[in-house]
């Protein structure tokens, strides 16, 4: 078997899904099904953050083309409001620009090459972008969000 064979991208635990439901059963849980492809990147969906990422108080970074089933991405998009949701392009998520880590409603820190989007969170949103350049640490991987959410392992 050739090692690309063998790669397999991680799904959402079913099993998961329900123990959520159970521990917070006044919660709304989403289960949201994204789209994966093990061999040509542009075509499949790393983790949910490169393609949705709330952000803020009411608005979130969006990649519509990520989610198999287009009524998640509307879902998304009525809970949010259009003008709360900002769109990145192929090459953005490819790149994980949703992938971005919120320090508080108004301020974020974004790699320094998300420009367009780095731009419009400031001059749209009035947001703090606290801008780092990070673009190594994508090529394990994962991101600005990624690297900073705890980890619990037994």
């Amino acid at each position: 078997m050739k090692i690309t064979e063998a790669i397999k991208q991680q799904e959402t635990n079913e099993y998961a899904i329900e123990i959520l439901k159970e521990y917070f059963p006044k919660k709304r849980i989403i289960d949201l099904e994204l789209k994966k492809n093990d061999k040509i990147p542009y075509e499949g969906i790393l983790h949910l953050d490169c393609t949705f990422n709330p952000i803020g108080k009411d608005k979130c970074i969006i990649y519509k083309d990520g989610f198999v089933d287009e009524s998640d991405y509307r879902l998304i998009i009525d809970i949010f409001g259009e003008e709360n949701c900002f769109h990145v392009t192929s090459e953005e998520m490819f790149d994980m620009c949703p992938n971005i880590f919120s320090i508080s409603p108004e301020i974020v820190v974004s790699d320094k090459a998300f420009t367009r989007m780095n731009d419009h969170l400031r001059n749209e949103w009035g947001m703090t972008v606290e801008e780092i350049p990070y673009r190594e640490i994508s090529k394990m991987g994962g991101l600005l969000r990624c690297s900073t959410m705890p980890l619990v392992r037994e």
